[in-house]
């Protein structure tokens, strides 16, 4: 080394730097290709959670809707029922029958508007 002109021991000292700084940024970025792997399966397990969690609030709202069909089914054939009672009611003039079957009548159909709110 001693036989080096002070250009070449300045080459040298130059392209070890230069070799630092390339082994520094290939370290920079492997770790920037580990936080995106990370992140890519980061954002596929969200992905996949999301999609449990809508195939699940799907199911619960096929549930709750058809459960909110039953019971305006039923409320309707309860008001059917009633009615009928109110019709014969006021067949046979019975007063109190008629105004009991009205109060129901009127409850069942606040009952429905609710119901269809829902």
């Amino acid at each position: 080394m001693n036989n080096l002109t002070s250009f070449e021991l300045s080459l040298i000292t130059e392209c070890n730097i230069l070799n630092d700084r390339y082994d520094n940024v290939c370290e920079l970025l492997e770790n920037e290709r580990e936080k995106n792997r990370k992140l890519k399966n980061h954002h596929k397990s969200s992905i996949n959670l999301i999609q449990q969690v809508n195939t699940s609030v799907l199911k619960k709202n096929s549930i709750l809707t058809k459960g909110l069909h039953g019971i305006n089914q039923l409320l309707i054939e309860l008001y059917e029922e009633i009615d009928k009672n109110y019709t014969e009611s006021l067949e046979r003039n019975d007063k109190l029958s008629m105004n009991c079957a009205k109060s129901e009548l009127d409850l069942i159909t606040e009952i429905l508007k609710e119901v269809e709110k829902i």
